[in-house]
């Protein structure tokens, strides 16, 4: 008895009364809803989180990791197909750094490279690259 909504943000949770109000950007408007359940898993800057801070008792804390990712692309081959085998989770693990590579339907891989964000930051040109 589970609805997934894409394309809804989070505007406010009225706790006390059970009810979540969402802004459609579908139908550009409003929406209340029903919530007598609530899981928030809206990331880094939730409004569940925010709206639970303002409505009672709540002990929190929040720390970023100092790592970052770029997701990047690898194409299928000249011929079509894939670059290297698609049967396994590639990973690629280096001291502080990290890449796996997932494959696609259209032969093309998904590689996310998980890097410290001071690393990311010292990269402005090609030749930064190859430190």
């Amino acid at each position: 008895n589970i609805k997934l909504k894409f394309e809804h943000r989070l505007l406010r949770a009225d706790l006390a009364s059970q009810k979540l109000i969402f802004h459609s950007s579908e139908e550009a408007k409003e929406k209340e809803v029903a919530a007598s359940f609530t899981f928030g898993c809206d990331g880094a800057f939730s409004t569940v989180r925010r709206q639970l801070m303002r409505w009672g008792r709540l002990d929190y804390s929040q720390e970023y990791i100092e790592h970052g990712y770029k997701e990047l692309t690898m194409p299928p081959t000249e011929e079509g197909h894939y670059a290297m085998p698609c049967n396994y989770l590639h990973i690629w693990p280096r001291q502080e750094f990290m890449m796996i590579a997932l494959p696609n339907q259209d032969k093309s891989f998904t590689l996310t490279l998980f890097m410290p964000f001071k690393v990311f930051e010292r990269i402005e040109t090609e030749e930064d690259l190859f430190f």
